[in-house]
């Protein structure tokens, strides 16, 4: 199973610490930075037990994520 979140939003340039630009498209090169920072990326990695809480009001992850991770964690 490969998959990744859907992390092409403001958050995402936030995170991997770059500069939002609205009138421009994120770079190959850039999109590449943001997947390798994607936790479900890493999925396969995670070692510690992990306790996945999910919210209907969260307004960083939408629920639908937080299930694929949980997913990606389950089945590896």
């Amino acid at each position: 199973m490969f998959s990744y979140t859907d992390c092409f939003t403001f958050r995402c340039y936030v995170e991997a610490g770059e500069k939002f630009s609205f009138d421009q498209l994120p770079s190959a090169e850039l999109q590449r930075t943001f997947l390798a920072k994607s936790p479900i990326i890493h999925a396969d990695k995670v070692q510690t037990p992990t306790l996945v809480l999910l919210g209907g009001v969260d307004l960083r992850v939408p629920p639908s994520q937080g299930k694929e991770f949980y997913r990606a964690l389950h089945c590896r």
